[in-house]
């Protein structure tokens, strides 16, 4: 009875709410990690439990969040460097769900009042060149702090967690002294600007990047068996070892101080960030590609019913794709590499119970059958297949929900969702939708309805 007029409509209705439901719960889904710990254990998992209790009695923990602070070689005794360093692990160790940070400028501060007897007015940043050599240069390059050369100094942030929320928040808390630092900076020194010292920063890189690229190329030929004098003869490596030259003469001739570039972000945290942005980019274009690829095979298989096969099956595939979203809105379940895969198979899962209802429902149709009797007929053959398939499919992966696997337990939430709701839709909101789209075919008097095959 679902497929009359009135019960038809009634299902649209309440289909559209969903939708509307889903739309507006699915803002609030997290891309990354919704919860502290690691998200493949329990919350009450003694790894987390042990985790809590360390950030919540220690200013360090296990999350770390590293940004780069780029600048001139020697910047480590440099005032002005030193003290943008110092102004942004301030910054970012007042912003919310930061436990601590650790710097160059934060050591040599702590160098110099030990200098001093250790009094605390003396734990400053100096102004002398020369005390400033004094204040790092206990500080070795095997903390991580600093590279030989100082032109790259490590800030370390210890983040309570890794949580989406609080990644998003060092991160924007970083653009914003970024930007704030560089303003500042121009505004004080009026012989350099912003376009001089971005050409200043990519000539920088570039070096980096040339050097990588000839080290590569030389480690492959050594693997070859080549001798020094051979490698050196390639032409590709004379092609890397000019490009690489021809970044340090650049750099080499932009002389003019910059302000420091902070750059995001390395550590597992700053892994985390990188993922979680290449996560966000990529959701809904994976998800594109897939209903892109179901509906030109939809077309394929019903060509001479584009429409409405497509609408009618795609439909309710897509109301579930956005609920589930929302359940996982609900649940906590935040969007991330281990997550976003999940959502494909089960709307190929999905599509076939559409197609195996939709071939049926319209051959029955077309072959005379009132809409009505042939979506009973439609029930009674490929219906008991559906409906065995999903509730199989569903009780199967329930299973995982009483795993002691965090990760195991979100799954079989999403699966035991989209396997179900998949069902109903191909089995409720379907025929539904082919009530309005296909038409019923009268028969001449005498004439028995068949069924035609569709697909």
């Amino acid at each position: 009875k679902i497929v009359r007029p009135q019960a038809a409509v009634i299902t649209l209705v309440v289909a559209g709410v969903l939708l509307g439901w889903s739309l507006w719960k699915g803002r609030d889904l997290t891309v990354g990690d919704s919860q502290a710990g690691v998200p493949e254990l329990r919350p009450d998992s003694r790894y987390n439990k042990d985790t809590a209790a360390v950030v919540s009695n220690f200013s360090l923990g296990t999350d770390i969040f590293k940004v780069i602070a780029e600048t001139d070689p020697e910047g480590c005794i440099k005032h002005e460097v030193m003290d943008q360093v110092d102004r942004y692990g301030w910054t970012i160790e007042n912003t919310p769900g930061v436990s601590s940070t650790i710097s160059l400028p934060w050591a040599a501060r702590k160098v110099n009042a030990a200098f001093s007897e250790a009094n605390p007015k003396w734990k400053v940043l100096p102004r002398n060149n020369f005390t400033m050599v004094q204040a790092t240069s206990p500080i070795p390059t095997g903390s991580g702090l600093l590279n030989p050369d100082c032109s790259a100094l490590a800030v370390f942030v210890f983040a309570a967690d890794h949580r989406a929320n609080t990644i998003h928040a060092i991160e924007a808390a970083t653009v914003k002294y970024n930007a704030a630092n560089a303003a500042e900076f121009f505004e004080t020194h009026g012989d350099v600007d912003a376009a001089y010292c971005d050409e200043k920063l990519a000539a920088r890189r570039d070096i980096g990047v040339k050097g990588e690229e000839l080290r590569r190329a030389t480690a492959k030929l050594k693997k070859k068996g080549l001798s020094e004098e051979d490698i050196a003869a390639r032409s590709n490596i004379v092609e890397l070892s000019a490009a690489r030259d021809a970044a340090k003469e650049k750099l080499a001739g932009l002389t003019k101080a910059c302000p420091v570039n902070f750059a995001m972000a390395s550590a597992n945290v700053g892994v985390m960030a990188a993922t979680n942005e290449v996560v966000h980019k990529l959701e809904k274009e994976i998800l594109l590609y897939v209903y892109l690829a179901i509906i030109l095979c939809v077309v394929l298989s019903f060509w001479h019913e584009k429409l409405p096969s497509v609408i009618s099956i795609m439909l309710p595939l897509g109301l579930v794709s956005w609920m589930a979203y929302a359940v996982m809105a609900m649940y906590g379940i935040g969007m991330k590499v281990a997550t976003l895969p999940v959502v494909a198979p089960a709307v190929g899962i999905g599509v076939d119970y559409g197609i195996y209802i939709y071939a049926t429902l319209a051959g029955a149709v077309a072959g005379g059958y009132k809409f009505e009797e042939g979506y009973y007929k439609t029930l009674k053959m490929t219906g008991k297949a559906v409906v065995s398939t999903g509730v199989t499919l569903g009780l199967g992966v329930a299973t995982w929900l009483f795993s002691d696997l965090q990760f195991q337990r979100d799954m079989g939430v999403m699966l035991v969702f989209m396997f179900t709701a998949n069902m109903f839709g191909a089995i409720l909101i379907l025929p539904a939708i082919g009530r309005f789209l296909l038409p019923e075919k009268p028969l001449p008097p005498g004439q028995v309805p068949v069924f035609k095959s569709r697909h």
